[in-house]
């Protein structure tokens, strides 16, 4: 529900490290995948498994060691310059693209929604991509979008840090970095509507492949064991119902909310947004249904760290950017 480019598990963590060696390259180099071997690849990840290509070795310019790989000759400890053999057209190729633009260290949120801007870069579109920093746990790679000034998302949690990356129309070159975190959500208030009028309750539910999502069936409670049984089997998948009740109101309302869940190993990833519109009447409450959360927040963690953890997960919920109800899902082994 967060924007993905999938396929390219650790390929921001990868980049980072290319562009810190001046390695990464706009220039097409024909290459085979060591890791599924697919041919012809021309980019810096393979399109088939997402496995990052191979770096280019180097001759040290100060003792003429070949086949260095990393920042430093391994025979003299020089560090690789402009005297390499193989990186110079590409380190200044990626210098080049890295000063066309810089992203702005600071954001601005409204509405829930948080804008990324950058300065520079003569009109070229940009790919914005983000990666949590929370917990020592391989996160998921959001794609924000793409754009040529801008890019405006609700995939960001309010009071986290995420390393944000500005990438070339290509998805091959970072072109800036920064660390930024989102600000802190007030509290939800309007009017004489405040958070604590707003009840949610959530309840475990399981849904069959090929199920609609409306059938999903309770469950006593969520085990990581079935969790990661059904993800393996393909034959049914684990969530959760997600209710909200709040005292009818004398005119319909409405808030675009969005729905955060974070694991106990510090897992983060948005559930997504939608607009919310209390209408349905039930004894004097007004109620809304996410009928089945949390199967691809449980499934994209079970890809990314090869582990779905037992404990505490944190579901916080925000409308229009405010703060209405942060509650704790139980996970057992």
């Amino acid at each position: 529900m967060s924007g993905r480019k999938t396929g390219i598990l650790s390929v921001v963590c990868v980049l980072a490290l290319v562009f810190c060696l001046g390695a990464a390259s706009a220039e097409s180099v024909d290459w085979t995948c060591p890791n599924c071997g697919q041919e012809h690849n021309s980019g810096l990840f393979c399109p088939e498994c997402g496995t990052a290509r191979p770096e280019d070795s180097w001759t040290c310019s100060g003792c003429g060691q070949t086949g260095n790989k990393g920042k430093f000759c391994t025979n003299c400890g020089n560090a690789r310059g402009s005297g390499d053999t193989s990186a110079a057209s590409a380190h200044s190729a990626a210098s080049s693209t890295a000063a066309s633009a810089v992203l702005n260290s600071s954001v601005s949120c409204s509405m829930g929604r948080t804008t990324i801007r950058w300065t520079g870069g003569s009109g070229a579109s940009y790919y914005v991509v983000a990666v949590a920093e929370n917990g020592d746990v391989e996160q998921d790679i959001m794609v924000l979008g793409m754009s040529d000034t801008s890019v405006a998302t609700n995939a960001l949690m309010p009071g986290k840090q995420y390393t944000v990356y500005l990438l070339d129309e290509d998805f091959q070159v970072i072109v800036d970095q920064k660390t930024i975190r989102i600000p802190e959500a007030g509290t939800f208030e309007d009017g004489k509507l405040t958070n604590n009028s707003v009840k949610v309750s959530i309840e475990p539910r399981c849904l069959p492949s090929g199920t609609d999502e409306q059938k999903a069936r309770g469950v006593n409670s969520l085990s990581a064991s079935k969790i990661i049984s059904g993800l393996e089997s393909g034959s049914e998948s684990y969530g959760y119902r997600y209710t909200i009740r709040m005292p009818q109101l004398a005119k319909q309302r409405n808030y675009y909310a969005t729905i955060y869940m974070e694991a106990p190993n510090g897992y983060l990833d948005s559930l997504g947004g939608t607009e919310v519109t209390f209408s349905q009447v039930t004894d004097g409450y007004e109620t809304f249904w996410f009928y089945f959360l949390g199967s691809s927040f449980f499934s994209d963690m079970y890809e990314n760290t090869g582990s779905v953890p037992a404990g505490d997960y944190t579901v916080t919920m925000y409308w229009d950017g405010m703060l209405v109800n942060q509650s704790t899902l139980r996970v057992a082994p």
